[in-house]
């Protein structure tokens, strides 16, 4: 048995096993989007909107809602609150506080989210290009991120119509029996939702699109209240997992997950047991072997994980451990998340970080 050390070898020691394959899946963590904007390490919406100095933090009444329900996911009170409304309407009853309780959430949700949310006109077109190219070496294109950083840099790329979502449906929903793949596509799968896709009063799930004008899809999201915003914003890995399941989207994009063809490369996600074990499930769900290769060239299948040089020594060893032991059916590799392209300090946006 190979022993486990701390070291951390360069991305271009392993960059030639995964230049060029078949099906090359990339999966993006919240470690992505803090590379390019520091203020993405915010330790909870939640935490921020409970914040009694902001302009319109949640109100004791909104908190208990939450507690209530056993989550810090606005998605999921929102929602429940939605159906709270429909009802109430349907049985001619009042539902005035309903409705007062749902603006208020909703308008803590805004609140919070730009004060981490990078604005659009802040991030440098060449930036967005560059993300946009490195993206562009993947067919698949996995993130637990729901901020706007991915969707920008998408429409810079020159491919950028042949990067689908899924959502391509009647007003841009997602059709479960429209959901077939082409050959010379690529796909982005957004597995915790993402800012600017919402699902309606009626349950259809739908994004925003950006305008040709140049008006910012982060604008757009505190303008029609009757649109709800998909994207599980926090919670444990069973709770994620809850939110996911009760989402036809993001249930299929985590069935896409389950069943991705070709190697992985993971760059900036923590893999941890409280928070993503159910990301790992997915990937437990893989053949021994990279089907997208049969016969005698198939391969066991190649997983690169990046972790980042901060980490001590002892935590290194320890996390290797912990992956390995997730998929041993698997061939891991670690590498330093600072020479990866994507983690180059030169893309990155400096900020301060949110009290």
């Amino acid at each position: 048995m190979t022993t486990v050390t701390s070291d951390l070898p360069s991305w271009s020691s392993y960059r030639d096993d995964f230049r060029g394959q078949n099906n090359l899946g990339l999966l993006l963590g919240n470690g992505a989007s803090r590379a390019f904007w520091p203020n993405f390490a915010y330790p909870s919406l939640y935490r921020i909107a409970c914040d009694p100095l902001r302009t319109n933090p949640l109100s004791l009444t909104d908190q208990a809602l939450f507690r209530e329900m056993q989550t810090e996911n606005f998605e999921a009170v929102l929602s429940a609150l939605a159906t709270t409304r429909m009802v109430c309407g349907y049985l001619k009853k009042e539902f005035g506080d309903v409705d007062e309780r749902y603006r208020s959430i909703r308008t803590s949700l805004i609140e919070a989210v730009r004060a981490v949310h990078i604005p659009f006109e802040q991030v440098p077109q060449a930036t967005r290009q560059r993300l946009g190219d490195l993206l562009s070496h993947y067919k698949y294109v996995y993130t637990t991120n729901y901020d706007l950083l991915l969707y920008w840099a998408l429409m810079e790329t020159k491919e950028k119509w042949d990067w689908k979502d899924f959502l391509w449906g009647y007003e841009n929903s997602f059709e479960s029996a429209d959901s077939n793949e082409w050959a010379n596509g690529r796909f982005v799968l957004y597995l915790h939702g993402a800012l600017h896709i919402y699902h309606d009063l009626y349950g259809n799930t739908r994004k925003k699109v950006f305008q040709d004008d140049g008006s910012d899809l982060l604008s757009q999201f505190d303008v029609a209240g009757e649109w709800i915003p998909l994207f599980v914003s926090e919670g444990r890995s069973r709770d994620k997992l809850r939110s996911i399941r009760r989402n036809d989207y993001l249930s299929f994009a985590y069935w896409k997950l389950s069943y991705h063809r070709g190697p992985l490369i993971v760059f900036g996600s923590g893999l941890s047991r409280e928070f993503d074990q159910h990301i790992l499930d997915a990937m437990k769900q893989w053949p021994d072997y990279d089907r997208s290769r049969f016969g005698p060239g198939a391969q066991m299948r190649k997983v690169a994980v990046s972790i980042h040089p901060s980490l001590k020594p002892q935590e290194i060893i320890e996390f290797k451990n912990r992956i390995i032991s997730e998929l041993p059916r698997h061939s891991v590799m670690f590498f330093d998340s600072t020479t990866h392209p994507l983690g180059d300090p030169n893309l990155q946006i400096a900020s301060a970080v949110p009290k």
